[in-house]
């Protein structure tokens, strides 16, 4: 019997780092289920005795690391393959874990939703409660409050590793320097960056052994994850001390507040403008910039006048040295900076 259309169009992708025993009950489950194209990457694991009885499976295709690169690297190994040698059969990929947490059944409802609501990301997001260990409960609460608020990505499980890509998607995550868990979270934001839309779907949680079987290592690669974060602090420091060492040095030239003012964020600002867009919100869309340029030189000029403004009038009413003034009123325009461009300059909705 032929596999669903819903089915027989989808490749499942399975990063594999020593896999426990639940792993063949899932590649049976799959099978069962109807799935046609299953991609197994042997992420360096300690023996290859696992992977021996597929091999022979045509359904199912086996590649192997020599030693572990990462669960990020490992499913990139499966998209080439995939993009390489299945593109004129399927149209989208399923990933999942090799450890049991990912029901066959769940995999196929992904791959249905996937099939039939058109080209999106759709995630498998699992129910967090009281029976859910710490550290995936706190983990992904952590991660899916600062991914909304520095983002604007609203999902409830970012870390979720089943999940489905159309092949468009899987191509653009390739070029994802990442190798390890937090290349999850960058294919999340690269889809959002492409306005592909993205779907989420309910699944069963499961945490077998008290989760003891995943990888995840919950201080590396937290830190990892959270380090991508972090861009937009360093950009923005970055940018904030340009900004005040030009006014102070333009201040000791004798330059008028509001002249030391404009030229130091016209400098500053420049810089700061290309680390967002390429670095921080990683806007890649060329076709925007004219129109990003032109909200970012806009909001430039407003908040460098009130910069002005407020210094001027601090100065003239008090004894204040003008430069930490600079640096206090600028501290308090930063968190307005980061909403506007958040929200209405770099959003990518």
């Amino acid at each position: 019997m032929p596999p669903p259309p819903s089915l027989a169009r989808c490749a499942v992708l399975i990063p594999a780092l020593n896999p426990p025993g639940e792993f063949h009950g899932l590649i049976d489950g799959l099978i069962e289920r109807g799935f046609a194209h299953i991609v197994v990457v042997d992420d360096g694991s300690d023996t290859r005795e696992p992977f021996e009885r597929l091999e022979d499976n045509p359904r199912i295709s086996v590649l192997h690391h020599a030693s572990n690169c990462g669960k990020g690297a490992a499913l990139k190994t499966g998209f080439a393959h995939i993009l390489d040698h299945l593109s004129e059969r399927v149209d989208n990929i399923v990933t999942a874990d090799a450890d049991g947490q990912h029901l066959p059944a769940d995999i196929a409802r992904i791959a249905e939703s996937a099939t039939r609501d058109g080209p999106r990301l759709v995630l498998g997001v699992r129910q967090f409660d009281n029976h859910t260990p710490l550290r995936s409960a706190l983990g992904n609460r952590i991660t899916r409050r600062v991914l909304s608020w520095l983002r604007g990505v609203n999902v409830q499980d970012s870390q979720t590793g089943l999940r489905a890509l159309p092949l468009s998607l899987a191509r653009e995550c390739l070029g994802i320097r990442h190798d390890h868990y937090e290349f999850e979270l960058e294919c999340l934001l690269r889809a959002r960056d492409l306005k592909v839309g993205i779907q989420e779907v309910p699944i069963t949680t499961v945490y077998l052994h008290g989760n003891s079987d995943s990888h995840f290592r919950p201080l590396v690669d937290s830190m990892r994850i959270y380090l991508v974060f972090a861009r937009f602090v360093l950009a923005s420091v970055a940018a904030f001390l340009v900004d005040i060492l030009l006014f102070a040095l333009f201040i000791e030239l004798a330059w008028g507040i509001f002249a030391a003012t404009y030229v130091a964020r016209a400098v500053s600002a420049s810089f700061n403008f290309l680390c967002n867009k390429y670095l921080v919100f990683r806007s890649r869309q060329h076709a925007r910039i004219p129109r990003e340029m032109a909200g970012y030189t806009a909001l430039v000029l407003v908040t460098a006048t009130v910069s002005g403004f407020l210094v001027s009038l601090i100065s003239s009413k008090t004894a204040a040295n003008v430069v930490l003034v600079k640096v206090a009123v600028d501290s308090l325009l930063f968190l307005a900076n980061f909403v506007l461009q958040r929200f209405f300059l770099f959003g990518r909705r």
